[in-house]
């Protein structure tokens, strides 16, 4: 090394040994209490974190518990009477809990996994508060996209997204959820298959049709019910138990509009098949 080199090398080495050792001093002259703030600190965020999703997750599972119940009753019901005064009992107080529980959900919302923030959203949309409920869905997506977990869920939570914007009546918005679960789904399978891929399809075309005939395009909801239909009656004979709900209901609507003039519109949403 020359003279040179060797002089700006050990320049260099003092000003930064230098510079290391005010450091070092600093830090090692810093009072104690102040380690101690800044570790109470995260260590106080940690927690708080820890409480919210605890507290949200607590609530998500005494609604559930209470739907549950709810359910067991319901199938010990004989009378549409006994049916009635179950879901008044239990529907009263799902909604309390739910909206008790909002603020909760809200602050806890950002540290929760994609599977919390749709089951909120399900809840949600379930005591009719559909606009908080889209908000946790878009929430739920995106959450699942940085959680790698997208292709596995997204289906579900367009689909859940679908049906809460045709219980607000909204069928634009319904269209736009259902047709990117159907998607999803198209690319994972194909008509015939014998896949949870393909009886999920199935299942959200139905659901689709149901809506267009309800608060959409009759003559698109229609087509879409006689073209579904063959598919559902399969699901049906392997055991889906929601088919046996869902089949009667679409057949129903197609005797009800059997000759009707109503044609499907132009606009009528294109889904695979």
């Amino acid at each position: 090394m020359s003279t040179i080199s060797s002089r700006r090398f050990l320049a260099l080495v003092k000003v930064w040994g230098g510079t290391a050792t005010i450091l070092f001093a600093v830090a090692f002259t810093l009072p104690t209490t102040l380690y101690d703030k800044i570790s109470n600190f995260f260590t106080s965020r940690d927690s708080q974190i820890s409480v919210l999703k605890d507290k949200s997750r607590t609530a998500m599972a005494a609604i559930a518990a209470l739907r549950q119940e709810e359910a067991d009753h319901l199938r010990t019901s004989t009378t549409p009477q006994d049916a009635s005064l179950v879901y008044s009992n239990y529907d009263f107080r799902i909604y309390n809990l739910t909206i008790s529980n909002i603020e909760t959900f809200n602050e806890a919302a950002d540290y929760l996994q994609s599977g919390d923030l749709y089951g909120i959203g399900s809840t949600l949309s379930m005591v009719g508060e559909y606009d908080k409920a889209n908000g946790f869905y878009e929430k739920a997506l995106a959450k699942a996209k940085s959680e790698e977990v997208f292709e596995r869920s997204a289906s579900t939570i367009y689909r859940e997204m679908g049906s809460n914007n045709a219980r607000k009546g909204d069928i634009n918005a319904t269209r736009d959820a259902f047709g990117e679960s159907l998607k999803l789904l198209a690319s994972q399978s194909k008509p015939g298959d014998m896949s949870l891929a393909r009886d999920s399809f199935v299942r959200n075309k139905s659901e689709l049709a149901s809506a267009e005939i309800h608060i959409g395009n009759l003559g698109c909801g229609l087509r879409m019910a006689e073209s579904i239909l063959p598919e559902m009656r399969r699901l049906l004979n392997a055991g889906d138990l929601m088919m046996k709900l869902a089949i009667p209901a679409l057949e129903k609507d197609l005797s009800d509009h059997n000759g009707s003039s109503q044609k499907p519109a132009s606009d009528c949403l294109a889904t695979p098949d």
